[in-house]
């Protein structure tokens, strides 16, 4: 039988970056969220908000301002959204169609910015 594990104490000197617009961000993101219908039940709200988007956009960005800070707090909620309804589903082989098509439609999207995206799904 081999000896236990020690792991030594670690000390990081470095000093946490404050977060001034975290909780404004928070809030922010949540209602855009929201106008956009990216959360579909509270179950799914309650979950989101616990990853603290505003927080950890925050660090990231602890020195930035806040319209910016917001702005990639809602493209990380996006990302998040995204991945936990396409990328994570139950049945990855049922969702490979849909998920190629709207792929396609957002690249779509992106060489013409004045194309409409599909209003049925956010």
């Amino acid at each position: 039988m081999s000896d236990p594990l020690h792991v030594p104490a670690l000390h990081c000197p470095i000093p946490r970056p404050a977060r001034p617009h975290a909780d404004v961000v928070d809030k922010e993101v949540f209602a855009w969220m929201t106008r956009f219908s990216l959360v579909r039940d509270a179950a799914e709200r309650e979950r989101l908000e616990g990853i603290r988007i505003g927080w950890l956009t925050g660090a990231a960005h602890a020195d930035g301002l806040l319209e910016p800070t917001v702005v990639a707090a809602q493209l990380t909620a996006w990302l998040t959204a995204f991945d936990d309804r396409y990328a994570d589903s139950v049945d990855p082989a049922a969702r490979a169609l849909p998920t190629a098509r709207l792929v396609l439609r957002l690249r779509a999207v992106m060489e013409d910015p004045d194309a409409l995206p599909a209003p049925a799904d956010p």
